[in-house]
């Protein structure tokens, strides 16, 4: 499998995950929102409104679309 081949399956394969600020591919948790809240600040109020957990929608992240 050439480069291209797998830059194209590791794409494919993140078809509908959310971008969350900082781009560091790891998995979304309301620990790792806390700390993009943190590290961005003047986002802190979108960070939070989508995440289940931290907007108190849900107490935990099963089911969440993130």
């Amino acid at each position: 499998m050439n480069v291209n081949e797998i830059i194209r399956n590791y794409a494919l394969k993140h078809v509908g995950c959310p971008y969350v600020y900082g781009a560091t591919a790891a998995k979304c948790t309301p620990a790792y929102r806390k700390a993009r809240i943190e590290q961005y600040p003047d986002y802190a109020a979108s960070i939070q409104k989508y995440c289940p957990v931290l907007s108190g929608k849900q107490a935990n992240c099963s089911g969440c679309k993130y």
